[in-house]
């Protein structure tokens, strides 16, 4: 994608005031560093987060000034995520170590939306443009919600997801907040797919001026050979084109190879979803990953010897 470059270098959705105003129905203090958001997360080992941050243009002075704001308030080490305009050798030379982890994820997959929709469908599989054509004769309607109300609908599906698979979602609280925050000024909402009148399957997204990011889906598995799961994710990316975004962020996919035993030893579980959202035709993005600058050296050393 010959946009990739651009589009990294553009503010992320975890940047925006609504992440913001979020961050504080959660409890935690956040502050601004050249504009960059940063989240202060205390405990016995603290920090100030900048999820995908800073980007581009917030990187003059930020790393200086970054570390002045880190020692007034105390923490322990400060964590970032640049999306660009810095490398790996520069982050070195600053101080900076690769985090135990990644927090958000460093490879995501990102549809150019530019090209339409028409054009999107035509590169979809075969199977997926067929299960797209037939959902009216299955029954199935689409629609969305920016109701607050409604995301109980998605948390009993979510719910329902995690007795059949195992998964540990968020707790409903957390999705409570991100609807009451992001759903009346439309920075976020609810896609349904419907069976007959039976809500089957959602998906809960964020919005920016540029772009739809998708975030959470869950689905009722009585439904699954309707392929549900799959056609509201066309719906969404209709719905993207329609509102003249220009991408659509997967949020989150394996990296197409990698570099240790170890790392594809992490993805392995990975892969299912992401040949998923990959067969949308979205093209990987790379970022540098989660890196933190230990500020109390102790103990961060001991938090890392205890996270291994």
């Amino acid at each position: 994608m010959a946009t990739n470059d651009w589009y990294l270098g553009q503010k992320h959705f975890l940047q925006s005031p609504e992440w913001r105003e979020f961050q504080h129905k959660l409890g935690n203090d956040t502050i601004e560093v050249n504009g960059a958001l940063g989240i202060v997360e205390r405990g016995k080992v603290s920090k100030l987060y900048f999820p995908y941050g800073p980007c581009v243009e917030q990187q003059s002075g930020f790393f200086e000034a970054v570390v002045e704001e880190a020692k007034t308030l105390g923490v322990d080490y400060v964590r970032v995520e640049p999306r660009s305009g810095v490398d790996a050798e520069k982050l070195t030379a600053l101080g900076f170590v690769k985090a135990h982890k990644n927090i958000q994820p460093e490879v995501t997959a990102v549809s150019d939306l530019s090209v339409g929709f028409d054009e999107i469908f035509k590169g979809l599989p075969s199977n997926t443009r067929n299960a797209w054509r037939q959902t009216e004769k299955k029954g199935v309607t689409f629609s969305e919600s920016r109701d607050v109300q409604d995301v109980q609908i998605f948390l009993e599906m979510l719910h329902s997801v995690a007795a059949r698979t195992g998964m540990h979602p968020h707790p409903d609280e957390y999705f409570q907040y991100m609807a009451q925050t992001f759903f009346p000024s439309g920075a976020g909402g609810l896609f349904f797919a419907k069976v007959e009148g039976q809500v089957a399957a959602a998906v809960l997204y964020f919005q920016d001026d540029t772009t739809m990011y998708y975030a959470h889906a869950a689905s009722f598995d009585e439904f699954r050979k309707l392929s549900v799961a799959t056609t509201i994710l066309v719906y969404a990316l209709q719905e993207a084109c329609a509102r003249g975004l220009q991408f659509f962020d997967w949020f989150g996919v394996a990296p197409e190879a990698f570099k240790t035993p170890k790392e594809e030893q992490f993805y392995a579980s990975w892969q299912g979803f992401t040949n998923f959202k990959l067969r949308f035709g979205g093209s990987r993005v790379t970022t540098l990953g989660t890196w933190d600058l230990p500020l109390n050296k102790l103990k961060y050393r001991l938090f890392r010897l205890l996270v291994r």
